[in-house]
């Protein structure tokens, strides 16, 4: 592909990947684990721990909500409905129509304008700034004032939901960001020390090097679907590079900096100075699946993808390692995730009655506690770092909840965990992010097939493209 063409658009994209919570109990629930009782627990246990209905509400409430199970879906359909019913048992005045639609940046804007769109909906971090830009969520500040978890919000994750001035528009369902996954193995192999991964990009570039052998790359780079971009971005972060900024009170593409260069040159050296880059084009998780057959030794991956060794791939987790992204000048990672909006048509009451649905239905620490216990019973993985929007009080209770099922190897994650304390959690880009990855796509792709390519000059002909967008934007 050349530098100036734009990979398609896909169902396939980086921003379909992330999975709730929320979500992967309705895949749980599919399986048949529902019907093992823990439905009627929850059920139990969420009158049990859930407010009354708010007094002052005289009247009744009507609200929509996206991203509910399809009617094929029976088993995950049947735990969502128990859900629903057990909120509208203790609030009889509110009543709530599911709909079953997903967010899709290709359609989502004209729907939302035509007021074909639900009420309440979640959308991804990467279009937060651009529904709080055309005024598509109504402003909850005043709402959550006294929302128990409100100062449990993750900083960096708290201000892509929110305004210039601070304001909150959505509320944070969860949240990644990008680290180094590694082959304790691999590492074992090529004489490093597991426990020492690389903390630089340099260090890296010497990593990858020692760990190719003749069927095994130190390094899979994604380049396919949005990813490719999605991680140069991440690496562009930690050299103190931005994507895009404001300047003058207009967004300007800034990928093509110094910092940029200096990431696209380390992808061209390393495939072709080291020959330690697999050579093979890769979409989202494709890495995963080269870590687990070993074609690689290293890998950027996100927290919650760890699951995937074992659930996808079938092979044990005592033998990948996560750590933080190697750093430059930047001491940064790139974060994401999904976020709850609140169309601005409601009535005050009707936005009372959707937040306190959304908070019912994603933190209540018995359902948590439920699912906990479901997940580890059908052998699944308990505490994995998949979830960082939330820290401090929530976060605590949350552990503490994991600690009870935990059958990860937490130990495996400490150094992750320890960068995700360190360093700047940048969020994804403002303004049109994913079309911005599109556009950063082929950039890599040019590092990776063609050695005559130059970094400056690929960079420089992909600023030009993305600013076209950022300008159309604008208008």
């Amino acid at each position: 592909m050349t530098d100036n063409t734009i990979a398609p658009t896909t169902d396939n994209t980086i921003a379909h990947r992330r999975l709730s919570r929320r979500a992967f109990a309705q895949g749980l629930a599919a399986t048949g684990l529902a019907a093992t009782g823990s439905l009627g627990a929850f059920q139990a246990l969420a009158e049990a721990s859930t407010r009354p209905q708010r007094p002052g509400r005289a009247s009744s409430v009507s609200f929509s909500v996206s991203d509910w199970p399809l009617e094929t879906d029976k088993a995950a359909l049947a735990e969502a409905n128990t859900q629903l019913a057990a909120y509208e048992k203790l609030h009889p005045t509110t009543h709530i129509t599911t709909n079953s639609v997903k967010f899709n940046p290709a359609t989502f804007y004209t729907q939302f304008a035509a007021g074909n769109y639900p009420n309440v909906y979640k959308a991804y971090f990467t279009d937060a700034q651009e529904i709080i830009r055309r005024h598509y969520s109504a402003d909850i500040t005043s709402s959550l004032r006294n929302w128990e978890w409100l100062g449990s919000i993750t900083p960096g994750v708290r201000q892509t939901a929110s305004d210039a001035s601070g304001r909150l528009y959505g509320i944070p369902l969860d949240a990644y960001s990008l680290g180094l996954c590694y082959s304790r193995k691999a590492f074992q192999e090529a004489g490093l020390d597991p426990n020492k991964p690389p903390t630089t990009w340099a260090q890296f570039r010497a990593y990858s090097k020692k760990l190719t052998t003749a069927t095994r790359k130190g390094f899979g780079m994604l380049s396919t679907q949005n990813t490719g971009g999605w991680h140069f971005t991440a690496i562009l972060y930690s050299e103190g590079g931005r994507g895009e900024a404001l300047q003058a009170g207009h967004n300007v593409a800034t990928f093509n900096s110094p910092a940029g260069v200096k990431v696209a040159q380390l992808l061209h050296d390393m495939r072709w100075s080291d020959n330690s880059v697999l050579n093979k084009p890769m979409g989202y998780d494709d890495n995963t699946r080269a870590l687990a057959e070993g074609q690689i030794g290293m890998g950027i991956l996100a927290g919650d993808q760890i699951a995937n060794f074992k659930q996808t791939y079938k092979v044990g987790l005592d033998d990948f390692m996560m750590a933080g992204l190697p750093q430059g000048p930047g001491n940064a990672t790139l974060f994401g995730g999904n976020v709850f909006f609140f169309d601005p048509r409601l009535s005050s009451d009707t936005l009372a009655a959707a937040i306190d649905w959304i908070k019912f239905q994603n933190f209540n620490l018995a359902y948590y506690d439920s699912f906990d216990r479901a997940l580890a019973a059908s052998g699944g993985i308990v505490g994995i770092p998949n979830n960082i929007a939330y820290t401090g009080a929530l976060l605590a209770a949350r552990q503490k909840v994991d600690a009870t099922y935990l059958n990860a190897p937490l130990k495996n994650y400490s150094a992750y965990l320890a960068a995700n304390a360190r360093l700047k959690l940048v969020p994804e880009a403002r303004v049109q992010a994913q079309t911005m990855y599109q556009t950063l796509d082929p950039v890599v792709q040019a590092m990776l097939t063609d050695q005559s390519a130059s970094p400056q000059h690929v960079l420089d002909a992909a600023a030009r493209q993305f600013q076209r967008v950022l300008d159309q934007s604008a208008s």
